[in-house]
């Protein structure tokens, strides 16, 4: 045994530095344990990044996909509603644009802001028609027929869902001027059925204008600016005259057409039953067709009632 003990456990003189290639080789092991433990560190790091944003990838190409599906759902049901796959589309891209504008905090360029209209621009409106009997010639006069309000009005985002078109039925503004023109109605008959039926024969005498490519619904107010509208004006317009008069009423949609349904029941002619409540035809697009008379190409088809009472 030497002085400083066993030669396993003490090879070297205490006081004796290690050889050289010893020290180095440790140095070398501890210098690439800690570079294995930096790759690992890293690489798990990478890994886990690399995960992430593939899943992310994954879960926002199955949202796109979701929406997809949802968005064709949503114009395949319009579609079928309308008959009009333009209009399907622009029902699309308008809920669509107005849902992303509600996530910003952004107003629904669909909803009007009266506090934008003019209201100093006016001018008078003559409207002439013929009595519901087609005896009388009549004249419906408005002094300060609010042209401003009906640019203004113009200028909004459209709803081209049928199931929204109460709105152009229930705004403020229309719901105001529909009032107006119930009251000038009701002081041209006797009793509220024929101020109904004038109110008829007034909406059927405005001018037949169809829309260019696509649908178009227009608030009353424009219809009455423009003196006319297609079939879907037309309806709307006196729909909210006849709830203004306090009657109820339906919209009536067909594939590529629009009428009126007057709530009655002891009328005669083509009815359409909703709710245990009958709707009596009644067409709008040209004067002289009377209430229950229903046009012969749409007797084979059917029709969707949207009540307005």
């Amino acid at each position: 045994m030497g002085v400083y003990g066993s030669p396993e456990l003490f090879p070297y003189p205490k006081n004796d530095k290690e050889p050289p290639k010893r020290k180095w080789k440790v140095l070398k092991i501890i210098l690439w344990a800690v570079v294995l433990y930096f790759l690992i560190d890293v690489g798990g790091n990478v890994l886990k990044i690399y995960r992430e944003r593939k899943a992310a990838q994954q879960n926002r190409s199955t949202v796109s996909y979701s929406k997809e599906v949802q968005t064709n759902k949503v114009l395949k049901s319009i579609q079928n509603e309308t008959g009009n796959s333009s209009s399907g589309q622009q029902a699309v891209d308008n809920n669509l644009n107005a849902t992303k504008k509600a996530e910003k905090g952004l107003a629904d360029d669909r909803k009007p802001d009266l506090s934008k209209i003019d209201t100093s621009k006016v001018e008078p409106r003559k409207y002439e028609y013929k009595s519901y009997d087609g005896r009388q010639n009549r004249e419906l006069t408005q002094e300060k027929f609010p042209v401003g309000a009906a640019e203004y009005y113009r200028s909004l985002d459209r709803y081209y869902n049928v199931q929204e078109w109460k709105n152009y039925i229930d705004d403020p503004m229309n719901t105001k001027i529909c009032e107006g023109l119930a009251k000038a109605f009701r002081q041209n008959g006797d009793s509220d059925f024929k101020a109904v039926c004038d109110a008829i024969a007034f909406v059927q005498s405005l001018d037949y204008i169809p829309d260019n490519d696509t649908e178009y619904p227009k608030y009353p107010i424009e219809t009455l600016n423009d003196k006319g509208g297609d079939c879907e004006d037309k309806s709307i317009l006196l729909c909210g005259i006849i709830k203004a008069m306090g009657y109820g009423s339906a919209l009536l949609i067909y594939d590529n057409h629009c009428a009126v349904g007057v709530l009655g029941t002891n009328l005669q002619g083509t009815h359409f039953e909703k709710d245990g409540k009958n709707y009596y035809y009644i067409e709008t697009s040209q004067y002289g067709w009377r209430i229950g008379i229903l046009p012969e190409q749409y007797a084979k088809q059917g029709a969707r009632v949207l009540t307005i009472d």
